[in-house]
């Protein structure tokens, strides 16, 4: 999957970061990773990252910005098995 932040004009005050983590009944979650965009203006920052065999379920999570909106997306690209 890729994960990506778009930085606005004036770029944020602190870069976003993106957390993708495993989640085994909505409250219990273990982090799979944490990737941090920078801080240029109109920067696009994409975030590759791996689910891990035997994940069922996961959830993407953006935050930590500040000073000014970022657009994000996250994109799960391809499944080669499921068991």
């Amino acid at each position: 999957g890729v994960a990506r932040v778009k930085n606005g004009g004036t770029g944020p005050g602190a870069g976003c970061h993106f957390k993708l983590y495993q989640d085994f009944d909505g409250i219990d979650r273990r982090l799979i990773s944490d990737q941090a965009a920078g801080v240029l203006a109109d920067a696009i920052y994409d975030f590759p990252f791996v689910v891990p065999v035997g994940v069922q379920k996961i959830v993407a999570w953006f935050g930590d910005h500040t000073n000014q909106p970022v657009n994000v997306d996250c994109y799960l690209d391809e499944i080669t098995s499921i068991t």
